[in-house]
């Protein structure tokens, strides 16, 4: 089988790559690896996916807070690469999409989350990717291309580095290094981590149904940002969650554990556990000291 991974140089789509590798031929086309590897070039997208049995896309920009002060450009980019790549499949023998979507479509509904949640874009990367997801449906419907939508929420793991912009846990591992404050938004506010070998897991195993399908790729369980910071330093200063974040995110992934027998294995405690010699640098830190803003609101 010969499989055409659009945007498989970051952080999720390395992994992936990686473990694609060892099953089938792969071909990987990446703005990260030169201008002519843009999945924004018609031709050049059709070009691979015409020579290719399933498609797996992961070729947006990643930027779902920082999509608010540049929503144009994000929400132009995302789109056209998702309508080049069902474009692509429509016009070849190319039949099979797998698209990583996100928790960002969920917004401010009440958790746990399911599939059935209707969308409710906060920002406008969840936006793009509520559009992308709807395009996708209609392609499906209209011209039989078999979609696979996958939805993985806060994925950490190895080559989180890789992605642009940093993340949070790399941001803050990158804090405890030089002595900086870790900056938190919210105290209660929540995140549903989840280790990348278990997305990439849920991804391959997902990409072997058929017809159409939506999966949550989570670990199932909220966690205090608060105590993920605390975990990596003791000088934690926690700011007022913007009007645009969620709270409280979590998801079920009880669908993905019938279908696929999906199940998380490691949780992002034990992550940094086992990361705490290279994310503190042997250095022992003192008593907690966690800053808050005198406005911040605790009810």
């Amino acid at each position: 089988m010969s499989i055409f991974v659009a945007g498989g140089s970051g952080f999720i789509g390395t992994n992936l790559v990686k473990r694609l590798e060892k099953l089938d031929r792969v071909t990987n086309l990446d703005i990260r690896n030169g201008h002519d590897c843009n999945v924004n070039n018609y031709s050049r997208v059709h070009f691979f996916v015409n020579q290719a049995d399933i498609v797996f896309h992961l070729a947006n920009i990643p930027a779902h807070r920082l999509s608010m002060g540049d929503p144009r450009d994000l929400m132009m980019n995302n789109y056209a690469t998702t309508l080049n790549i069902a474009e692509s499949c429509r016009n070849s023998n190319c039949k099979k999409i797998v698209y990583l979507s996100s928790f960002a479509v969920y917004g401010n509904n009440r958790p746990p989350w399911t599939e059935e949640t209707l969308p409710d874009a906060t920002t406008p990367y969840g936006l793009a990717k509520i559009i992308s997801e709807s395009l996708l449906i209609q392609y499906h419907e209209w011209y039989g291309i078999d979609v696979i939508i996958i939805r993985p929420s806060n994925v950490f793991g190895p080559y989180e580095d890789l992605h642009k912009p940093m993340q949070v846990i790399p941001q803050w591992i990158d804090d405890a290094r030089n002595g900086r404050p870790l900056t938190v938004y919210g105290v209660r506010t929540t995140r549903d981590f989840t280790y990348v070998d278990d997305i990439v897991d849920g991804i391959i195993k997902a990409s072997k149904k058929k017809g159409f399908e939506t999966y949550n790729l989570c670990s199932g369980k909220p966690t205090l940002l608060v105590n993920v910071a605390l975990r990596l330093s003791k000088n934690v200063h926690v700011e007022n969650l913007p009007s645009h974040e969620t709270e409280q995110w979590w998801g079920s992934y009880e669908k993905a554990k019938k279908d696929l027998d999906y199940s998380p294995t490691k949780n992002i405690m034990e992550w940094i556990d086992e990361q705490r010699e290279r994310i503190t640098g042997n250095k022992v830190v003192s008593e907690p000291r966690v800053r808050r803003k005198k406005d911040i609101k605790l009810h």
